[in-house]
């Protein structure tokens, strides 16, 4: 859907228009990069590319270069969402003063706000609203709304930053969506030991079907093919959650990857169309250029559907499918 660097994608939809966010766009070479990306489309498939949709970063943070490639690199997976008449976007940014286990500064979550769909997003705050330092940092926060109006942040320690165990904490969020409220909880039965994730999961993303709660989430290195998205499910959004058997879900082997053209496709994010039909748009390479910035991970699109319970992804797949 959108052929350059997009990775970790978020789709919002606002009055039939859709609004594409992703994880900055630097890499060697790379003109013009922006903290976050943002696109916007009325059909999901013509997109046009926006300007920085948080080009000021807040006190608290600042540019690095965490791998040593570019000091914009570590603004990721922007999570925008419309609560009452703000737009709310919780993202992750490295806290300066706030160190990992590793020495470096850790990568934490913040929240900012804006007017408008297409930013810019603004962030007032002095700290970061949750930083697990200790815990290799916090990433990958997302936004949930439960059918009962109670609103929640969840998100990831970045363990594997540092050879720590990775798991998906969940916490109440205030009605403005800028605070947090209520104690933490560590979600039971969602841990990265299952062989398919190699020691990591992260990008959690819940939706509630038919009473139940599905935990979606990617796992393993996300510069391989191997990179895939699974899920688990509870009865309660506090859990405790089952991993499905027939994990992962949306997922690449090199035969496919070669046959299809992309790989490791993961960090989803889940969406209604105008229709009210569900969809997940998530990140994959080309897969002759898997780990390059150029074109680097790209927008995909499949619709989601639940058979007997259980959520099928209509992909990945480079053949047309229906248009939304």
């Amino acid at each position: 859907m959108i052929e350059t660097n997009f990775p970790d994608p978020d789709v919002l939809q606002v009055e039939g228009t859709f609004y594409a966010y992703a994880t900055t766009n630097a890499g060697p070479g790379v003109p013009n990069s922006r903290n976050f990306q943002a696109a916007r489309s009325t059909d999901l498939i013509e997109w046009e590319v926006l300007e920085d949709a948080m080009p000021e970063l807040p006190s608290w943070s600042g540019l690095t270069p965490l791998f040593g490639i570019d000091p914009h690199e570590a603004t990721w997976a922007p999570d925008v969402s419309l609560i009452g008449d703000r737009f709310v976007m919780h993202y992750t940014a490295p806290a300066l003063d706030m160190e990992r286990p590793d020495g470096r500064p850790a990568q934490c979550i913040g929240v900012a706000e804006a007017d408008s769909p297409e930013g810019p997003f603004v962030d007032t705050r002095e700290e970061p609203l949750v930083c697990q330092a200790d815990l290799g940092g916090s990433i990958d926060g997302a936004y949930f709304r439960d059918e009962d109006g109670t609103q929640y942040l969840v998100w990831k320690n970045d363990g594997n930053c540092c050879a720590r165990p990775t798991n998906f904490f969940l916490q109440e969020l205030s009605e403005d969506g800028m605070e947090l409220e209520g104690e933490v909880t560590q979600l039971e039965g969602l841990e990265d030991d299952n062989a398919w994730e190699a020691g990591v999961i992260e990008a959690p993303t819940i939706v509630v079907h038919d009473g139940t709660y599905y935990m979606f989430y990617s796992g393993n290195g996300f510069a391989t093919h191997a990179y895939a998205v699974g899920y688990a499910t509870a009865e309660e959004v506090i859990g405790p959650y089952t991993d499905a058997e027939e994990n992962p879900i949306l997922a690449t082997d090199l035969e496919t990857a070669r046959d299809l053209g992309l790989a490791g496709p993961g960090h989803q994010t889940v969406f209604e169309d105008h229709d009210g039909d569900l969809w997940m748009a998530y990140h994959a390479w080309p897969s002759v250029a898997i780990g390059t910035a150029d074109p680097g991970r790209q927008l995909w699109l499949d619709e989601l559907v639940f058979e007997d319970g259980k959520p099928v992804v209509k992909g990945p797949d480079r053949g047309p499918q229906p248009a939304p």
